[in-house]
């Protein structure tokens, strides 16, 4: 009887493969980064009909996995991207099929941020023929599912740890969301009001409009809802462009964006880094947010950078006047115009 007990036991300690992935997937864990790699699609500009897709793998050095059908002969990807905020960098990476796949091509390390600024294919000539986007029936459920990155040299607090992603899907629906949003002075749970992100696109060939979403930070948290979004009212059936997808805190200051987290998985580690010292390079809007706009916002025309104007030179002081009394008044100083 004791023998078959214990074969019992040993019997159910063998646990069948799907068992213990079953298993494994319902232990609790560690919380997992948002999206890390980048996957989105491709919209043509130059005429031809297929859509393009393009995924970026922050893992092993990282590497690009392009599928253009009908790519431009001579044709390139061109990233424009920072690199932990130090100088905006152009990469190009030559175009020889219709499908294929490159390294990233320059050195990084584990939790380095790539900020995407912009993501395109060019022509042998330069000219533009794809951008982020899609035109009639995505080749996925979202037109743009990528990680949001610290903007590394930002002096805004908002800091957030295992990583933060945006989504548009083809039906309109837009959210963007963080894990553990932190203060990056003091590493606490964030307690904040007033943020708010910027999806700026381009609808049916159409002029660039700025959809906006705002929200508020509770014990690390995004509030409400945890994940905030809207619908900008594009359909499948629509052609969207994608410009960028940008994260301010409440002063304007803007501290996520498009890009690409290195590492394992994309993982953040646990650590935030403090505010920058000065301001950042990155040009941030001046409107103050709204709580959900229904109507988009239209790109602002940029003004021109205002001249300088030269300081006058002063006038020369006069010769003080002699008066006939023995002890003259002194002539007061001219004020200079400023």
């Amino acid at each position: 009887m004791e023998l078959l007990e214990r074969t019992r036991c040993r019997r159910a300690l063998v646990l069948s493969p799907a068992l213990a992935a079953a298993l494994l997937l319902a232990a609790p864990g560690p919380a997992r980064a948002h999206r890390p790699q980048v996957k989105t699609n491709l919209i043509r500009l130059d005429g031809n009909v297929p859509n393009g897709f393009l995924f970026i793998r922050p893992t092993t050095g990282g590497s690009l996995l392009i599928d253009l059908p009908q790519h431009p002969p001579d044709g390139a990807l061109v990233i424009d991207y920072r690199l932990n905020a130090g100088p905006l960098v152009s990469r190009s990476y030559p175009l020889t099929a219709d499908q294929q796949l490159s390294p990233l091509g320059f050195a990084t390390a584990d939790q380095d941020k790539i900020e995407l600024h912009d993501v395109r294919v060019v022509d042998h000539l330069g000219a533009t023929v794809a951008a982020l986007g899609s035109a009639k029936n995505p080749r996925s459920a979202h037109v743009l599912a990528a990680p949001l990155v610290w903007v590394v040299d930002t002096q805004s607090d908002v800091g957030f740890t295992r990583g933060g992603d945006t989504l548009l899907k083809k039906n309109g629906s837009w959210t963007v969301g963080f894990d553990a949003l932190r203060s990056r002075a003091s590493g606490g749970r964030l307690n904040n009001k007033g943020n708010y992100a910027e999806l700026e696109i381009s609808i049916n060939d159409g002029p660039w409009q700025v959809f906006r979403v705002a929200f508020d930070v509770q014990s690390g948290k995004s509030k409400p809802g945890g994940r905030p979004g809207m619908n900008i009212g594009i359909s499948p059936n629509d052609r969207v462009r994608i410009r960028r997808v940008d994260v301010f805190d409440a002063a304007g200051r803007k501290f996520a964006m498009l890009g690409v987290r290195m590492g394992k998985q994309g993982h953040y580690a646990e650590s935030l880094p403090t505010p920058a010292p000065t301001p950042s390079a990155s040009p941030t809007p001046t409107p103050s947010p709204s709580a959900t706009p229904a109507e988009p916002t239209p790109e602002p025309t940029a003004e021109p950078t205002p001249t300088s104007e030269p300081t006058p030179t002063p006038e020369p002081t006069p010769e003080p006047t002699v008066e006939p009394t023995p002890s003259p008044e002194p002539t007061p100083e001219p004020t200079v115009e400023p």
